[in-house]
């Protein structure tokens, strides 16, 4: 070997060396702090394990990283070290992380229950516009936790459950149309009521749909639109609906004989609001049942 090349072949494994170790370091960086490289896709494999990389990146510091991760071990009942990369991921600022906690504390999941510190994250993560933690507080506001100090407050629910409607909460419009229904937290008003439940039931929420088709057989007797909203709750394995679907072709087939179109004027037509989603023949549950 010449002295040119014994001098050549060093550097270049110099320059090599350092190249790899600047990837490294730059990759660790980027593992650890890009939400892009590690998607939130609530998913684990067939072990209940987050994925290679995710793994990785959650023990690099990932914080989306980590949120898979104690979803991961949530589903493991593995509470304790849930928590862990949980409060390390909320703490970074990672909304679903922050209501995620705010769940483990509410239910007392690898952590003394606290409500009021439940309601803390959930309202960290609501600030961020996470539907999930609007609808929680707007629960919780509902229901109220008066150990915690957390007094009922239909206002404040009311606002919650509003917030996460208008961003596209299915369950949120949902519990919005019972408060405009019965007057709680705002004024009573019967045609928001109705719309908001259909805008629930269009997005697919099985039981909007069950109440919408409720009320279009019993208020409106429209029983075409009733039988076709009972149908795509019923597709969804709602009991209720298909509960009503059967009643209905048992009635001696009042669906062909008594349907009433409704108006594209008026979707409200002759609906008698006030009495939506009581009546007793029909089959159906009030959303804050198990808030009350």
């Amino acid at each position: 070997m010449n002295k040119k090349n014994r001098f050549i072949v060093p550097l270049v494994l110099g320059l090599a060396a350092v190249l790899f170790f600047a990837t490294a370091v730059v990759s660790a960086v980027v593992l650890r702090t890009s939400d892009k490289i590690v998607s939130i896709d609530y998913e684990c494999n067939y072990s209940h394990n987050s994925s290679f990389i995710s793994s990785i990146a959650a023990a690099l510091g990932n914080r989306a990283a980590e949120f898979n991760k104690g979803v991961c071990l949530m589903e493991k009942k593995e509470y304790g070290e849930a928590y862990d990369v949980m409060v390390s991921a909320a703490e970074k600022g990672l909304a679903p992380a922050q209501s995620r906690l705010g769940y483990m504390y509410a239910e007392g999941l690898g952590v003394t229950q606290d409500s009021k510190i439940s309601e803390h994250w959930y309202r960290m993560a609501a600030n961020q516009g996470y539907i999930d933690a609007m609808v929680s507080l707007g629960n919780m506001y509902y229901s109220g936790v008066e150990d915690y100090g957390i007094h009922k407050d239909f206002n404040t629910a009311f606002h919650y459950y509003s917030d996460a409607a208008y961003a596209g909460g299915a369950d949120a419009q949902l519990y919005l149309a019972y408060m405009y229904l019965r007057g709680e937290g705002t004024e009573q008003d019967l045609e928001k009521a109705f719309e908001w439940t259909e805008k629930s039931a269009e997005q697919g929420f099985a039981q909007a749909q069950n109440e919408l088709g409720r009320a279009y057989e019993q208020m409106k007797q429209d029983y075409n639109k009733a039988i076709e909203w009972y149908k795509k709750a019923a597709a969804q394995g709602y009991q209720d609906a298909q509960k009503n679907l059967d009643r209905l072709y048992e009635n001696g087939g009042a669906p062909q004989t008594a349907s009433k179109q409704s108006t594209a004027d008026d979707p409200l037509g002759d609906l008698d609001l006030d009495n939506l989603f009581t009546d007793e023949d029909t089959v159906g549950g009030d959303p804050f049942a198990d808030l009350l």
